[in-house]
Formats: C-alpha cells, sequence, structure tokens
C-alpha cells in the first residue's frame, strides 16, 4: 500500500505535526509506526536521521586494542551506505580508539575528509592521544564543516594515564558551532563566534589558565574566544593538576576570567573548592546569570550568600553539598523560581526574598523543625513544588508539626517525602487539599509499601500516591547536568 487508508486521520496532519509526535516515541515505537505505509515511513527516517546518533565503531571489549585501519573501514562502509539511503543523518559518533600504527595518520586523515562529516549537524569524537598531525587534520576538517552545531571531543583516558592531550596543535574554529564539549582534551585556540554553550572536563584549571590569557593581553583573546558565551559546565578531575604559578597568582587570574564573562546566563561549577572570594567573584562578576549550580559550596562565612543579591535575573539556584552551615539572611532575588539545596544545613532565619519560588528541595534536620516551620509559614505563596529529603531520627512529632505547617501553602501541587522509614507517619499528615500529586521515597529497611488507608482521604485530589525504593526515585531525581529537578 503505498498510502495511509483514505479514512486513516494521518492523511490531513501535516509532517511537521507528525515528527512532532514522534518525539515521544522510543525507537521500537517508530519502527512500528513506519512499518504501516511509505509516507510515515519516510518521516520516521528523517526523525530517526535527526533524533538518533549514527554510531561509526568497531565492537569490543576494551579500548586500545584494535587497528585503526579496522575502524577506518567501518567508516569507509559508513560512507558507501550514507550515499545510498534517502536519511539525511546530521548526528554521527565516530569512534576512531585505535593502537598507533606507522600508518595511522594517513587512516586518520582519510576520515576526517569523508564528505560525510562535512554535512553532520552534531558531531562527537572519541579520540585516542592527539599527536600533532592527528590534531592538525581534526582543526582541518572542523574548519570546513559549515553545518556544525554542537562538537564534542573525548579522549578515552585511563586514570592512572597522566598523558593527557594538551594540545598546541589542535584549533577548533568554526562559524557555526553552538556547543562545544571538551572530554580531557584542551585545544590551544578556540574561535567560535556564534558558540553558546562550552563544557570543560579534565585536570585542568581552567579558570587559571584562560584568566591569565586575560591578566596579560587585557581585552584581546589570542588563545580562548570565550567573552560571548552563556552557558558554561566547568568539571575537574579530583587529581586536578596545580596551577604552576603561584597560589596569589593563579588567585587572581581566576579573578581576571569570571570578570570578563558578562554574557554568562548559566554556571555549572561541577567540582570541589567554591570559597568565599568564588563566590563572591561570580557574583560581581557574572550579573546576568539565571542558573548557579555547585557541587560543593566550601564558604566560611554563613552569610557569604549575601553577595547572591547581585544576581537579580537568577532564576534557579542548585547546591549539593555546603560543607558549612549557610544562610540567606538578608538575600535579595526577586526572580528566583527554584531553589534546589540536597546535602546543605541551612539557617533560616525570618526572610523576606523568597516570595517567588516554586520548586524548593531541601534537607531537614530534627533541630530546624521550628525554623522550617517558619519558613513555611512566611513568604513561599507562589511555592508549587516541594522536595523534603528526611533525616531517619526525626520523631514522629516533628513529623506532625511539617505536615501542619504544609497546610500554609495554599499554591503547593506536588510534595515529594525522602527517605521515609514508615508510612505509618503520614497518619498525622493534616489535609492537603491543593495537593495533586505525593510521592513517597521510602528509606532502607523501612516497614512496608501499604499506605494507611486514612491517607487517600487527606489528600482527595492525589489520583495516585507514588511509593518508590530508593534506586527508583534515583532515576527520576537529576537530567544530565545536574542541574534540574524533574516532573515526578
Amino acid at each position: 500500500m503505498d498510502s495511509c487508508d483514505a479514512g486513516s486521520p494521518f492523511d490531513k496532519l501535516p509532517p511537521e505535526l507528525i515528527c512532532t509526535i514522534c518525539d515521544y516515541l522510543d525507537l521500537e515505537a517508530l519502527k512500528a509506526l513506519s512499518l504501516t505505509c511509505h509516507r510515515l515511513e519516510q518521516i520516521c527516517a528523517n526523525q530517526c536521521a535527526h533524533r538518533f546518533f549514527l554510531c561509526i565503531r568497531e565492537n569490543r571489549l576494551a579500548y586500545y586494542n584494535y587497528q585503526l585501519g579496522t575502524i577506518a573501514e567501518k567508516v569507509e562502509e559508513a560512507a558507501i551506505l550514507l550515499k545510498t539511503t534517502k536519511r539525511r543523518y546530521r548526528r554521527v559518533h565516530l569512534d576512531v580508539q585505535y593502537e598507533p600504527e606507522a600508518d595511522s595518520i594517513e587512516h586518520m586523515q582519510a576520515i576526517l575528509d569523508k564528505q560525510l562529516l562535512q554535512q553532520l549537524a552534531v558531531l562527537k569524537l572519541d579520540l585516542p592521544a592527539l599527536s600533532g598531525n592527528l590534531a592538525v587534520h581534526l582543526s582541518d576538517a572542523v574548519a570546513k564543516m559549515d553545518c556544525l552545531l554542537e562538537l564534542d571531543i573525548c579522549y578515552r583516558h585511563q586514570l592512572t594515564n597522566v598523558n593527557l592531550p594538551l594540545s598546541s596543535d589542535l584549533n577548533l574554529i568554526n562559524r557555526s558551532l553552538h556547543n562545544l564539549s571538551l572530554d580531557y582534551v584542551w585545544p590551544a585556540r578556540i574561535d567560535c563566534p556564534n558558540m553558546q554553550s562550552l563544557a570543560v572536563k579534565g585536570p585542568f584549571d581552567i579558570e587559571a589558565i584562560v584568566g591569565k590569557q586575560y591578566a596579560l593581553h587585557g581585552v584581546r583573546e589570542p588563545y580562548w574566544k570565550l567573552k560571548h558565551i552563556k552557558e558554561l559546565v566547568i568539571t575537574k578531575h579530583l587529581q586536578s593538576n596545580p596551577f604552576p604559578d603561584s597560589s596569589a597568582l593563579a588567585a587572581s587570574y581566576r579573578v581576571q576570567f569570571y570578570r570578563q564573562l558578562k554574557h554568562l546566563k548559566k554556571l555549572y561549577y561541577n567540582f570541589n573548592g567554591a570559597s568565599d572570594w568564588i563566590l563572591q567573584t561570580i557574583c560581581e562578576s557574572c550579573v546576568q546569570l539565571e542558573l548557579l549550580y555547585f557541587l560543593m559550596l566550601e564558604v566560611e562565612d554563613r552569610n557569604s550568600l549575601r553577595f547572591l543579591s547581585n544576581l537579580t535575573n537568577l532564576r534557579e539556584l542548585n547546591i549539593l553539598i555546603a560543607r558549612n552551615v549557610i544562610s540567606f539572611a538578608d538575600v535579595r532575588l526577586p526572580n528566583l523560581k527554584r531553589l534546589l539545596l540536597d546535602f546543605v544545613e541551612i539557617y533560616w532565619p525570618p526572610v523576606e526574598g523568597f516570595d517567588s519560588i516554586e520548586w524548593l528541595k531541601i534537607k531537614a534536620f530534627p533541630w530546624q523543625e521550628k525554623q522550617i516551620c517558619d519558613l513555611f509559614a512566611g513568604p513561599l505563596n507562589r511555592l508549587r513544588f516541594l522536595w523534603i529529603k528526611l533525616s531517619i531520627d526525626l520523631e514522629l512529632s516533628w513529623y506532625r508539626n511539617i505536615f501542619a505547617a504544609l497546610t500554609k501553602l495554599p499554591a503547593l501541587k506536588t510534595l515529594v517525602l525522602h527517605n521515609m522509614p514508615s508510612l505509618n507517619h503520614l497518619n498525622v499528615m493534616k489535609p492537603l487539599l491543593q495537593l495533586t500529586k505525593l510521592t513517597v521515597q521510602l528509606s532502607f529497611g523501612s516497614d512496608g509499601t501499604t499506605v494507611p488507608v486514612e491517607v487517600p482521604i487527606l489528600v482527595p485530589n492525589v489520583e495516585r500516591i507514588k511509593i518508590c525504593a530508593d534506586k527508583e526515585l534515583e532515576k527520576v531525581r537529576w537530567n544530565k547536568n545536574v542541574a534540574s529537578v524533574p516532573k515526578i
């Protein structure tokens, strides 16, 4: 059959709408849909080509045990496939790990010169250690890719390997590139005028190294052009190499680094060491920030968060761990929508700057009962989503008082109770008529998964109370990068 049945509603739907529907289907569902008629087969084929990666690699159990010539054959097969298929693949994952041989560079040059790379919008490269010639060929290939939007270069390192590819010959110059991700790779030059997002992972002190560029050359950027970027993800390895200059000089370079990022809107600080002066520097320099994430906050002064008041556009603040107690006293964030605090102890004095918050995640300690009750009775009138990480040693009276305080949150729709030791504690819950979703994650060794019969009466607008174990909740907790709580 060449087309859908005359009575099929798909005949009347435009391809753009069908593609939107396909975005919600997994690969198996797309395969089934593509078998119904030629029109849907073509739409699904194009959808797969744009949505999924074409992965070019040799199946193997470990890296560093295949010749590049073998991988080059795979690339040649893929090139022939792309010449004959109707699908326009725009996302390719190219794995070129290999054991270096005399003809390695010739094989690599043949791979990088393939016409299939020039049509790509997304390219992910798993590379061996970058030799000088290989870096040159890669630099030339990237410069010719006029459609490239995302580039991910990953060096499949071993933790014991200290010979990391800090290449003076790798130059990433591309006018179309929007997103760049570097995993254990350090180019000598980055010049991508349309780049919006940069992610750097590895034992590199990017703040000090790039900050030195600004300290020595002023406003000029002879190596890495980053002033225009809007999103920065920094992930340092635990065994990061110390910066060769003195600590005081390195600190001054870090200040110079953040002072240049005036257009930055999202910052993910995925490593330890966010001290008082780092926090102050970020807040005084990157005043356009809308999202700020810290893996670990190591401030000594509990009132250091007052510098956040400079970030009047901040919409999401996420702190995974804080080594010391911190306070939001005198913090004013008029546009803050999401405040996500994981393993963080907060001193909750009366606060006035939280009336805009809609999503809140907090860790509840036994001695904070009154502070949390006062917080819920205060300015959180817009709070729609509340995630409470419970301590295992909370008294039943603590639950009773906190549940009573929840009735003072008129906009609350979703409640997540994390690490609850017993579902029987829900018996002390007060009626929460505004609630529409309730998720309870039980702690290890909890006493059962049966909800007491009285509880559904207390939350009449909740269709189903979701009970899950710790591992189940972990699956839905964070998105890749770490900084957003999902819809449960």
